[in-house]
């Protein structure tokens, strides 16, 4: 009986305690940051269990999942807020949906002295359910939503292709192109190189951002696996994240509440990934509106008959 009493007062002091490092660092869930997280135990010859292996997570990686249903043309998952799709080669829809920008009058954008260029859009995007008119397009291979540059604007609210340490200054074929219709907002980044490893290869890929917040991930060019990219000071990541700006007293901290990382140990080179949002309590605007987001989704959502508002 003593020995149970400790056990479970040694458990409760290890579930509550919290260092300053997760104070100001809040970390993600690592089954949100990295999807899709599986839970599952290796089999063993015997009947014995250990500890690690109850309790232990073990991660399946995209590359383990996709391997594992390659007989599917396409392999779907929840990451709460979005639907991804993952089109391999051989599906053929990476020929059906590239939109090839260096063929007409598309906009092209000098970055030679930036890091990022700030574009307005025709359209109100939405993006984990919030609406935004105004995108920056990076160097490293994403769009950023933030509206005030940081020095981690690689890691909050974020569209990321193939976000990397890219160098187009270090080839003059490099080029980053973008287009805006009506409807959706196109980018594309051309025969870009890894910062100070050009010998790596060319990276081609674009993305596509419709009006009803439907994303695309294209990948023409990719002649290394996303891990192989990242470098000292900057890791590689496809994925989309978003964050909200916390202002205290003597500091602001941006705490990104949600990140869906793809593309782990995948070859990319004709692939397609595809975001569908899930609707949000955000974009609720009745009540009848707001009981279908709460029967159909993970949202636990209320409404205001007041202010005709979700909460």
């Amino acid at each position: 009986m003593k020995l149970s009493i400790l056990i479970v007062f040694l458990s409760i002091v290890y579930v509550t305690s919290i260092t300053l490092d997760e104070i100001h660092f809040t970390p993600i869930r690592e089954e949100i940051a990295f999807a899709p997280t599986k839970y599952h135990r290796q089999p063993r010859n015997d009947n014995t269990k250990r500890i690690e292996d109850l309790y232990a997570p073990k991660y399946e990686t995209d590359e383990i999942r996709y391997k594992r249903q390659s007989n599917e043309m396409m392999v779907e998952d929840n990451h709460t807020y979005y639907l991804s799709t993952f089109y391999p080669s051989e599906s053929g829809v990476f020929n059906e949906l590239w939109i090839d920008l260096t063929l007409n009058t598309s906009h092209h954008v000098v970055l030679s002295n930036t890091y990022l260029k700030y574009i307005n859009i025709d359209f109100d995007l939405p993006f984990y359910g919030h609406l935004v008119s105004q995108v920056s397009i990076t160097t490293a291979g994403f769009l950023s939503i933030f509206n005030t540059p940081h020095p981690y604007i690689h890691l909050t609210q974020y569209i990321a292709p193939f976000s990397a340490d890219f160098n187009p200054s270090q080839n003059s074929e490099s080029k980053i192109y973008y287009q805006i219709d009506e409807d959706r907002i196109i980018v594309l980044w051309e025969k870009v190189t890894l910062n100070g490893r050009p010998e790596i290869g060319f990276f081609t890929f674009e993305t596509i951002v419709y009006k009803n917040g439907k994303i695309l991930f294209l990948y023409k060019d990719i002649p290394a696996l996303l891990n192989e990219t990242s470098a000292m000071n900057y890791t590689s990541l496809i994925g989309v994240a978003d964050a909200f700006l916390v202002e205290l007293v003597d500091v602001n901290v941006i705490y990104t509440y949600h990140r869906v990382r793809l593309g782990e140990g995948l070859m990319l080179e004709g692939t397609v990934f595809q975001l569908d949002p899930v609707p949000n309590c955000v974009v609720a605007d009745s009540w009848e509106s707001c009981r279908n987001i709460s029967c159909y989704s993970s949202f636990s959502c209320g409404w205001c008959s007041k202010v005709k508002k979700m909460f």
